[in-house]
């Protein structure tokens, strides 16, 4: 449904995304230790993610708050990534006061934005299982923004369609690049 909406409304943006991830790209997904949610093999089916944001945004930049989809490629690079940082913090002894609140193994980066910031599902057994992360500057913290990465998904179609907001923001469309934007609606 959001693709058929792209289509109809945003072209510059679908045509900025990835192809679709092959089904040898996926399987690597597994890989990470354990089975991701069944919703982001099907979204990566429809584009293997997106070229990465950069400063002043980018076409690509479909998920609300201006983030963009990673790759397969781009998802196992920067989970290695973090888990070597939390080895290194382990290693230092700092890891404590961070661990859980701003870096965990059991997470899996989806997306990032051009400012640093990152989505990430959570994989840790317990009531956050399967949830969608995002930064909270307020807390200093990633904080659960969606209860799923299907509910998310679920946000943007019904808005991008007049119903509701997606995560508090309301998509519109660039006038001349034909892209999608999120904003949030108490400051237009």
């Amino acid at each position: 449904m959001f693709r058929a909406w792209l289509e109809a409304n945003a072209p510059g943006t679908l045509l900025s995304l990835n192809p679709p991830a092959s089904e040898s790209e996926i399987e690597r997904l597994g890989t990470v230790g354990y089975l991701p949610p069944p919703d982001l093999p099907a979204l990566l089916r429809c584009h293997n993610g997106a070229p990465p944001v950069t400063r002043g945004g980018a076409l690509s930049a479909y998920l609300p708050g201006g983030y963009s989809l990673k790759s397969v490629d781009q998802i196992l690079i920067d989970r290695t990534v973090m888990l070597e940082d939390i080895e290194y913090e382990r290693r230092r002894g700092t890891l404590v006061d961070n661990y859980g609140l701003t870096c965990h193994s059991d997470w899996l980066p989806l997306a990032s934005d051009s400012a640093g910031g990152q989505l990430f599902l959570d994989n840790r057994t317990g009531p956050l299982l399967g949830s969608v992360l995002a930064y909270d500057d307020g807390r200093l913290q990633y904080q659960p923004k969606w209860p799923s990465l299907r509910s998310m998904l679920g946000e943007m179609n019904s808005s991008v369609r007049g119903r509701g907001t997606a995560g508090g923001l309301m998509p519109r469309v660039r006038p001349g690049e034909l892209t999608i934007e999120w904003y949030d609606p108490r400051f237009s």
